[in-house]
């Protein structure tokens, strides 16, 4: 056994020293061809590299390549975010933006700045942080870990961990300023067709359309100023940023402007509908009584022609003509003025000894805004006496 073993090393080094050999003399003959050979690969910083668990990583270029306003944007861009509240949410909104991985909710999903958690946006309402408040321009890269998260970090991290990583050596003045405007054509054929539809055939009140329209202004201002210290040991960076957005509503489309319903008889199409509730009030008719005496049988059923005794006095039906359409009061874009500050300041003594400090301020005013509700106050078995003139 030792014989084969020493045998087997004896040709193993020989075979080596071939190749070595050979090798050698290749890189002789193309010396003259090869003045310097750099590594490259080796320089391109990925957390996947020191990762046991799967992390996306994205930097500051990709970030102004974007040209997003908000963070949320940049968020919903990413294949594991699922589409969470923000700018563009109206009917149950907090008025914050949020992030949430996974489809399993921004309660889920915990958020970090430089490796610390980020306070919740509305403790009352949305107890998951607010990414409003969190500078775009001053982001030096964001990592998102949606796997094994939770035994970590807890179990506000089962979906996953997007941890924001701020500039830590930003010196100077820099000032950033970008607008955006939505705009629409105006010439959705569809909705102008249903449109006719309900006109002609069911009585609906005719809807103006707006045409070829400008709208949704988005601006937003930010300037950071930052100074490192003279032996480069600390940084301090500040900023403060103002963002005003003008609201978009569904009646500036012509494509949202009406309630597209369907219906089914001889031939089968869309029209501009609404709801049956209506501005007027409607009745619904569980039993009638006339001067302390029990008139017909009880009617439960709207739209009926009810002839009222003794006079027999027609009691009005629910046309067509009075639903309300209630899509063009709902927001696609809500109307945002916000104010934010802060500042980010570290220092390292020592290899033990670090101080790092972070202050963060927003204000910051949306509406949240919904169609009409009727009043459905009247509980089953209740009953509201209204008094009729014959």
């Amino acid at each position: 056994m030792a014989t084969s073993m020493i045998t087997g090393a004896a040709l193993l080094a020989a075979t080596s020293a071939a190749h070595a050999a050979d090798a050698t003399a290749a890189a002789a003959a193309s010396s003259t061809n090869v003045g310097e050979v750099v590594i490259t690969g080796s320089r391109i910083p990925s957390p996947n590299l020191t990762s046991v668990s799967p992390v996306t990583a994205v930097n500051s270029g990709d970030i102004k390549l974007q040209g997003t306003q908000n963070v949320e944007d940049l968020i919903d861009n990413l294949p594991q975010a699922f589409g969470d509240f923000g700018n563009y949410e109206s009917n149950g909104a907090s008025g914050t933006a949020t992030v949430d991985l996974r489809g399993l909710g921004n309660k889920r999903t915990l958020v970090l700045i430089n490796g610390t958690r980020l306070q919740p946006g509305d403790p009352q309402i949305a107890i998951a942080p607010d990414l409003n408040m969190i500078p775009t321009p001053l982001i030096d890269r964001i990592e998102v870990l949606t796997g094994g998260a939770s035994a970590v970090y807890g179990s506000d991290a089962v979906a996953g961990v997007v941890n924001f990583i701020m500039k830590k050596d930003f010196e100077g003045v820099q000032i950033d300023e970008e607008t955006s405007i939505a705009q629409d054509d105006g010439g959705n054929q569809q909705v102008r067709t249903a449109n006719a539809n309900g006109v002609r055939s069911l009585g609906f009140p005719s809807i103006n359309f707006p045409g070829a329209t400008w709208d949704g202004l988005k601006q937003t201002v930010t300037g950071l100023i930052g100074l490192n210290a003279p032996d480069e040991k600390g940084n301090m960076e500040a900023y403060f940023s103002y963002t005003h957005i003008e609201p978009i509503l569904q009646g500036n489309r012509d494509y949202s402007k009406c309630s597209l319903a369907t219906n089914n008889t001889s031939t089968t199409f869309q029209y501009c509908g609404g709801s049956t509730t209506d501005a007027t009030g409607r009745l619904n008719l569980q039993g009638l009584t006339v001067n302390g005496i029990p008139g017909p049988p009880a009617q439960a059923h709207q739209g009926w022609d009810i002839l009222l005794p003794p006079n027999g006095n027609l009691l009005q039906h629910f046309s067509l003509g009075q639903a309300y359409n209630y899509a063009p009061l709902n927001y696609f874009q809500r109307p945002d003025e916000r104010w934010t500050a802060g500042q980010f300041s570290n220092y390292k003594f020592n290899d033990m000894f670090d101080v790092y400090s972070s202050m963060m301020f927003m204000d910051d005013h949306t509406v949240a805004q919904i169609a009409g509700s009727g009043s459905f106050w009247i509980v089953s078995g209740s009953s509201v006496g209204v008094p009729v003139e014959s």
